[in-house]
């Protein structure tokens, strides 16, 4: 699980999110644990499995890319309650939802954002 050093898209990094998601597993409630359940952070070498937020800076650390990234998730995700902003983060942190959920979503908004232009580069 090295973390990606070269500039990708950000329909790139929510497939990626996806792919490590789908390869390690699903972490609730943080945004990555260790092999005993346990909160660390999602650049800990000891991180065994992510939710989207952590699996999406976990591939790229670039905030603009992180922002549009996260965006584009929050962007299909229905609200939890109704009357409320849609949130990833607490839509895939409910109970119902599950590794194949969160991994669907976020193919969803890399499929969405691959449709958009791209970021332009820093001091364009």
């Amino acid at each position: 699980m090295d973390i990606v050093e070269r500039k990708l898209s950000v329909a790139e990094v929510l497939s990626k999110a996806a792919d490590l998601i789908e390869q390690t597993g699903l972490a609730k409630g943080a945004l990555a644990r260790d092999a005993d359940g346990e909160v660390v952070t999602y650049d800990s070498e000891d991180a065994v499995c992510f939710c989207g937020l952590g699996a999406v800076s976990r591939i790229d650390r670039d905030q603009r890319v992180f922002d549009a990234a996260w965006d584009a998730a929050n962007a299909i995700c229905p609200p939890t309650k109704p009357g409320e902003p849609a949130a990833f983060a607490h839509w895939q942190d409910n109970p119902i939802r599950t590794q194949e959920d969160v991994v669907a979503k976020l193919r969803e908004a890399a499929r969405i954002a691959a449709l958009t232009p791209p970021l332009p580069l820093v001091g364009e």
